[in-house]
Parts: C-alpha cells; structure tokens; sequence
C-alpha cells in the first residue's frame, strides 16, 4: 500500500521541489535504523535527485500520542533552524506519514561516516573527525546534546563535510518508551555508550547528556582510525555489572592512532561524565594534531 505524502509536504511549510505524492515502501526504502526507517525518495525537477523520509517507529495507531511526537519534533527543529550551515543536518519539513511522525531531509548520496570511509579510503579521517566535532559543538552551543552520535548518524554531503542527523531522535523515543511501559531498553548503540547512560542512576530517567556525547564521538573516532569495539553481549556485561573502563573493553590500540590523538580519546572516555573534556575542548584538540 502506498504511502500519502501529503501531510509530511503540509506539516511544517515546505516549499523544495515538488515531490510525488505518494509512494511506495518497497520500492523506496533505503535503509534501517534502531527507531525509523528511511526512505529514498525522487525529486521531482530538471534533474534527478532525492529526499529521505524518515518514519519514526511508532504505533501508528496511537494519534494522540503521535501528534505529541509531532510537535515535539517541531519545537526541536526550530531550535536547530538557528544552527543552518553549521553541520547540523537540515530539517526540511517535519509532518506524518499515514498518521506517522515523519521527518523530511536532503538525502546525501556518500552515506553514513563508516560507508563514506570504506568506498574512500583516501579520506582524511582527522579532517572529519574535527567536521564531526565541529558539529556537535555547534549543537551542544544551542544547549542541546543530542543523545546518539554514531557512525549512522554522521552523513557526508556532496563537499565530505559531516552532517549530524537524527538530534534527540533517541531521546524523543526513550521518553515515549519510559511513559508506556516505565521502562527503557538497552539501546542497540550501546557500544557508543558511556556507562551513565547504559546503567542509569535512579533519579536519571533519560541520562543523556552532553558529556555523553563526547563520550560517543571518542568511540566513534576510535572506530574511524581501525579500531574495533566488541559488539559481544559479554563486552556490555563486563562493562556495566563490572564497570570496566572503555579502554580496558577495547583490548588493542591501533596503530594509525597517535599518541596525542590516543590520549584524546581516553579523556573522551573517562568512567566520570565531569572529567571528559568539553565538546569545544574537544575541537580545539583534534585541530591541533
């Protein structure tokens, strides 16, 4: 069955090039991650391009609750408007798809940071590294953090400049988890994890914090320059019932790693959340190297 596109193009004012307005799932969808799925969709111009749809994983029954997440999504796109042209993904239009939270952005054809690095071994991985960091500072300046900075949701544009994605998606989804059921699963990242975040106080209900997300860009630098981070249940075992440090998990430091940018990540990764150094600190380091 088709998908109506007309309350995604109405929802939020969007005025980009005319787009279909249906279109069909199977056909369109790109790829999978832990709370939507993305569709590829064409542009409809002079030449051929695309948007992605992003369909949140949501009960599509649940309009009340859906309408929430709606205007939820809204007040956080108009706070990252400010930030256009920063490195923070553009929000095209936010609306629903068949009574679904839906976000429209530009579609980039690189992909994802690790795609991007596989099909161009040539990149310049600190380069992107300090785009990537660039990025969040600029979100964490909006006094944002943005709860799930992975590999999936650092995009590379036409120019190989890093795009964050997907701002407070994780958050927005944990909370509409938590008030459910009061409960909030292992999140499927949780190698990017610090361990605040996946063993939570019991007065932090959504634990996601800036320092957090310095935490998840080391790991992410970490995987950039060949390292390997066990995706084994015994690793998150190991991690939260033992609290062992990262850099303990990880076993073997690779050897494209500097010493400077070695002592970077390690701060990055400091068991205290106070201790990591701040996004802007952060950036100052990897400029430097």
């Amino acid at each position: 069955m088709p998908f109506l596109l007309r309350h995604l193009l109405a929802g939020d004012g969007y005025t980009g090039p005319p787009l279909p307005t249906t279109f069909e799932p199977r056909e369109y969808e790109f790829s999978c991650l832990p709370h939507s799925t993305i569709y590829r969709v064409p542009v409809q111009g002079s030449r051929i391009h695309f948007v992605a749809v992003k369909l949140l994983r949501v009960d599509g029954q649940d309009r009340v609750g859906n309408e929430v997440t709606v205007s939820m999504l809204r007040k956080l796109a108009e706070a990252c408007a400010s930030a256009e042209g920063t490195g923070i993904c553009p929000i095209l239009s936010i609306g629903d798809v068949d009574g679904v939270p839906a976000v429209l952005t530009p579609f980039f054809q690189n992909g994802h940071l690790l795609h991007y690095l596989a099909n161009t071994p040539q990149a310049n991985r600190l380069e992107l590294a300090v785009s990537a960091a660039k990025a969040l500072r600029h979100l964490h300046a909006l006094d944002l953090a943005h709860g799930n900075v992975t590999p999936e949701n650092l995009l590379i544009d036409d120019c190989g400049n890093v795009q964050l994605s997907d701002v407070q998606i994780t958050i927005l989804m944990c909370w509409k988890s938590y008030l459910a059921d009061g409960r909030v699963a292992v999140p499927l990242a949780w190698r990017y994890k610090p361990l605040e975040e996946l063993s939570p106080p019991d007065d932090a209900v959504i634990p996601y914090t800036k320092a957090g997300d310095v935490f998840a860009l080391g790991t992410v630098i970490f995987e950039m320059f060949g390292g390997v981070i066990p995706s084994h249940n015994t690793a998150l075992i190991r991690r939260v019932r033992l609290t062992m440090q990262m850099v303990d998990i990880i076993g073997s430091r690779p050897s494209e790693i500097s010493d400077e940018l070695w002592r970077l990540i390690q701060d990055c990764w400091n068991i205290a959340p106070l201790a990591r150094p701040s996004i802007a600190m952060t950036v100052e380091s990897l400029a430097s190297l």
